[in-house]
């Protein structure tokens, strides 16, 4: 809130230039949208101040947490911003190894979580695995393109390539223990994304529609095929086998049964919701949960608890976030490691959502807020280039 003040302050006295920031949002109408489906469908809400502030939080990270990330990048921060970004993801990583290995707590301990067990799986301090999971996805994927970005700046020494190296493998064993099937696949996503990308710069992969999906199945082919002797006697496929059939013989069919319940009930009234309260971060308990649990998938959870204005708002930014992400890919925009990065990312996220239920998370927020303020910013750019009135600042540091 400090930050929100001060940056009001500022915009109103002499950052004049920063009204961009607050008045072209790109998702406006959209949260527009999602504000109208959801607080008409607080007439079906239990506890209706519940959803009135999970209307609030949304909002809030739609445009001026948003918002306040576009000034950021305008200032040529977003380096900066990544870095620490990454390094909350190297500390809560390096908790969950201490507790791996020692047999410690201090991550439950530090996540007021100290008598919960997720069928042994690490959480860090976030709380809960798959938060943890998904969190060390996005960190990791942004170390990619922050190491390389380094190596294409300048020479760079052996300490270099190994420090950087052991930061993204710490945060890949993090995901490793959080055991999360959804994370270990935004991770695979997201390396792919990003290696197909520099692959097709180079000249070595053809982009075409059915090309990405058969090199993915190809990479997942072997690397099973090739890592499975190893991992069998090292000890580590009980732990990923136990994720894997947790999934296929208990929360799949749970989360089937949830997304039936949760379709017929959108059959049933499509325009108005549940209510916010019903959402997976409202903080009710199951027993207050019409469901008994929450829809384990983004938009399915708007449509269900926001009704289709929420719906369509949501899929709206999803889609605007997708449809950049790919002309980043095929375009012939800047490409660095960073941008590249944020791209694989994004696009992470967005799969991961189809599985998970985090709406308005702070991190996933900032990934999508740098990528929507680069593009901004790119899309000012290009028209400075058309109209010699337009004075935007250049994104520096990429």
């Amino acid at each position: 809130m400090g930050a929100l003040g001060f940056a009001l302050l500022e915009t109103l006295t002499y950052q004049k230039k920063n009204f961009i920031c607050w008045l072209k949002n790109p998702f406006i109408p959209f949260a527009a949208l999602i504000c109208f489906g959801a607080l008409i469908s607080i007439t079906n809400a239990s506890y209706w101040e519940i959803a009135f502030i999970e209307i609030l939080q949304q909002l809030f990270v739609i445009t001026v947490f948003l918002s306040l990330i576009w000034i950021l990048v305008r200032r040529g921060k977003i380096k900066l911003i990544i870095f620490a970004f990454i390094s909350s993801g190297v500390l809560t990583a390096c908790i969950a190894t201490l507790d791996f290995f020692t047999g410690s707590r201090y991550g439950p301990l530090l996540s007021s979580t100290p008598n919960v067990n997720f069928w042994g799986r690490y959480a860090g301090t976030l709380g809960h695995p798959n938060k943890f999971g998904f969190f060390l996805v996005l960190t990791a994927l942004l170390t990619i393109g922050f190491w390389l970005d380094g190596l294409h700046s300048q020479k760079r020494s052996p300490l270099y390539n190994f420090s950087w190296g052991s930061i993204f493998l710490i945060q890949v064993f993090g995901v490793y223990l959080s055991n999360s099937i959804t994370a270990y696949v935004g991770l695979m996503v997201g390396i792919f994304v990003y290696g197909n990308v520099k692959l097709a710069k180079k000249g070595l992969f053809i982009r075409m529609p059915w090309a990405s999906p058969l090199l993915l199945l190809i990479m997942i082919l072997v690397i099973i095929i090739f890592t499975l002797p190893y991992i069998k006697t090292s000890g580590a496929y009980g732990f990923i086998q136990t994720g894997v059939e947790r999934v296929i013989n208990t929360t799949s069919e749970g989360r089937i049964v949830v997304y039936k319940l949760a379709w017929s009930r959108i059959l049933k009234n499509p325009l108005i919701g549940v209510g916010y309260d019903q959402i997976s971060t409202s903080g009710i308990n199951l027993v207050q949960s019409i469901l008994g649990t929450s829809v384990h998938n983004a938009l399915l959870e708007i449509w269900y608890t926001g009704g289709l204005f929420a719906f369509i708002g949501w899929l709206a930014i999803y889609i605007y976030l997708g449809w950049f992400a790919v002309k980043v890919i095929i375009g012939k925009v800047n490409q660095s490691p960073i941008v590249i990065s944020l791209v694989s990312a994004v696009l992470s996220a967005l799969v991961m959502d189809q599985f998970q239920d985090s709406i308005y998370q702070r991190e996933k927020w900032l990934v999508f807020g740098l990528f929507v303020a680069w593009c901004c910013m790119q899309d000012r750019i290009r028209k400075s280039t058309l109209n010699p009135n337009i004075n935007e600042i250049k994104i520096r540091n990429i």
